[in-house]
């Protein structure tokens, strides 16, 4: 499954989140940005190789950048 995956900067009491979207850009899910295992993790996406895949590419977005992934 492709989905995108876009960084929103947080501001004041709310934390930068990450929002995964599906190719029609309804919103699948999203998480805080300082914890993507655990948000990962509720999304049901626990195979460890995709898992790993998708952090390494959180850690590296940038805010308001959209990035295209296949789960």
């Amino acid at each position: 499954m492709k989905v995108y995956l876009l960084k929103s900067k947080g501001n004041g009491a709310v934390p930068d989140q990450i929002q995964v979207r599906d190719m029609d850009f309804g919103i699948i899910g999203f998480f805080k940005a300082s914890n993507p295992e655990r948000g990962l993790k509720e999304m049901g996406l626990e195979d460890e190789e995709k898992s790993a895949r998708a952090k390494a590419a959180i850690c590296q977005l940038e805010y308001g950048k959209l990035v295209v992934m296949e789960f």
